[in-house]
């Protein structure tokens, strides 16, 4: 009984075979012998080509678009904040022109006129002596 215990903790189990993959003539490996191993005079086979150039024009392509993108967004900022600036321009410009019209009607009130007209230019209201009726009278 002893022995037969013994023996299923013994007992191994067969192992499967691992397959290890070979290299092929697109693969570049070191452990290959110079001779595998592509020199600058190989040329690439026409299908190999057409994968290597259509391969770059993606990855120009994404490249290309994503940079566009990426410029799109700078320009929508960059007008955000132009149009931000001329807001706040246009909020200073309306203050402005709010406090220049309170002077104009401050300026333009006849009290002040008239004492303007006094002091400065010697010019008092017109007495009845004073007026010539060029009509003759007729209304």
């Amino acid at each position: 009984m002893m022995m037969r215990s013994r023996a299923l903790l013994t007992r191994r189990t067969p192992r499967t075979p691992v397959k290890v993959a070979r290299p092929t003539s697109s693969m570049v490996c070191f452990s290959d012998p110079p001779s595998r191993r592509l020199t600058g005079n190989e040329r690439l086979s026409p299908r190999a080509l057409l994968k290597l150039v259509s391969a770059v024009l993606g990855a120009s392509l994404i490249t290309g678009a994503l940079t566009f993108l990426v410029w799109l967004k700078i320009e929508q900022v960059q007008a955000g904040y132009s149009i931000f600036a001329l807001q706040m321009r246009l909020l200073e410009l309306r203050q402005e022109q709010s406090a220049l019209q309170v002077e104009r009607t401050a300026l333009r009130r006849p009290e002040r006129l008239s004492r303007l007209a006094q002091q400065k230019l010697g010019l008092f209201p017109v007495r009845p002596d004073q007026v010539i009726d060029v009509d003759g009278g007729k209304k």
